[in-house]
């Protein structure tokens, strides 16, 4: 990269726009450019970053940190998260429980198979089946008996995949949560089919306005890239917000004043040269998405 670097600079350039590859971000950095730098994707916040380099990529924080504030603003104070164990959902586990302040209880998946019983533990109703088969005792004999879930509960996010979110609608049904409301991020609909999409009818995604509010260059773009079904889809999005941002980036204040409404969120700047999105949101309705107000009266468009 550093042969790349010489290259740009003898060829008179003005501004570079990536790496895209977090390890390349970080190589370029140590280089400590001369020219302006938006890079497509973060260095790890113990890095420093070159006076001269910004931060733009599809952090799944952002998304995390869109659902926690649209929650507090819809008022809820008590949550029940589920997660797995890849390195996106993790993260997303970290940064919403880093910033919420109200009640939560956060319960792993580990295996599609299990998804039942994590929930029926996480809501209780393994410990109300518990306090009956107690009480038969007690009597010695076999009481009149209905499972009761934890009533404390008010919303559901979901940090997981679409064959898992699958999974979780048969169990909260079957543990008495399904008039729970779900929040989740948009790795519930990636790579998701229709038929999937009916299974998860009523979800609130955050989600990339590229794909729910009406953008033009998405709308333009859709048939001759192919963007349909793409799983690279979102990085088209991120291409054309950082050359909007590369257009304006010598005047942009880092003092996350003002927001660019993008294809990525909305987007704004802060002092540390990081580029942070608000999300929009999505509901699922019979097998599509489409925009929707946010928890809190935000609307997506």
């Amino acid at each position: 990269i550093r042969d790349r670097y010489e290259q740009i600079l003898a060829d008179g350039n003005e501004l570079v726009i990536g790496p895209l590859r977090k390890d390349l971000v970080e190589e370029f950095n140590a280089l400590n450019p001369q020219l302006p730098v938006l890079a497509l994707n973060y260095l790890d916040e113990r890095v420093a970053a070159a006076p001269t380099l910004s931060q733009l990529g599809l952090a799944i924080e952002d998304e995390a940190t869109s659902i926690t504030r649209a929650l507090q603003t819809a008022g809820v104070e008590s949550l029940l998260v589920f997660h797995n164990y890849e390195d996106w959902s993790l993260r997303a586990r970290r940064a919403l429980t880093d910033t919420w302040t109200g009640r939560l209880t956060v319960t792993p998946f580990t295996d599609v198979r299990t998804i039942t019983e994590a929930v029926g533990s996480a809501m209780d109703v393994a410990a109300s089946q518990e306090r009956h088969e107690q009480l038969s005792k007690l009597f010695s004999e076999e009481l009149v008996f209905l499972p009761r879930a934890r009533q404390d509960v008010q919303a559901i996010v979901a940090l997981i995949d679409n064959v898992e979110a699958n999974a979780l609608v048969p169990a909260l049904q079957f543990h008495f949560a399904d008039q729970l409301p779900v929040y989740a991020s948009s790795q519930v609909v990636r790579g998701a089919r229709r038929s999937q999409l009916m299974e998860l009818s009523g979800f609130l995604v955050s989600e990339l306005p590229w794909y729910v509010s009406d953008d033009h260059l998405f709308a333009a773009m859709r048939e001759p890239f192919a963007l349909d079904g793409n799983r690279f889809s979102a990085l088209y999005a991120l291409g054309a917000d950082a050359l909007r941002i590369a257009l304006m980036l010598d005047v942009l204040p880092r003092d996350n004043s003002s927001a660019m409404l993008g294809s990525t969120g909305a987007i704004s700047l802060h002092e540390d040269g990081r580029f942070h999105r608000e999300l929009g949101w999505a509901s699922v309705r019979d097998g599509e998405l489409s925009a929707a107000t946010a928890p809190g009266g935000t609307s997506s468009d």
